[in-house]
């Protein structure tokens, strides 16, 4: 994919809770063959990395949204836990 749109989103932590965030973002990554975005997603020591890769700008907004809230709405609900 030649990708003209690209951005990582780094969340730093606990490795203990990056793990989680991981484990739950993991199989979002691979949308298909219909997506024209590509995402990344790393778990560092202490870090957890997500890029993501788009040859057009509506599906790399799309797909950067997406994630973002995926992160805020896991990250709320580990709050009550």
């Amino acid at each position: 994919m030649a990708s003209l749109y690209s951005s990582c989103i780094e969340v730093l932590g606990d490795p203990e809770e990056l793990n989680i965030l991981f484990k739950a973002l993991y199989p979002e990554r691979s949308g298909g063959k219909r997506y024209r975005s590509k995402v990344d997603i790393e778990l560092g020591k202490e870090t957890l990395r997500i890029c993501v890769y788009s040859s057009s700008l509506a599906s790399f907004r799309a797909a950067v949204n997406t994630f973002l809230r995926l992160l805020s709405m896991i990250l709320d609900i580990s709050w009550y836990f």
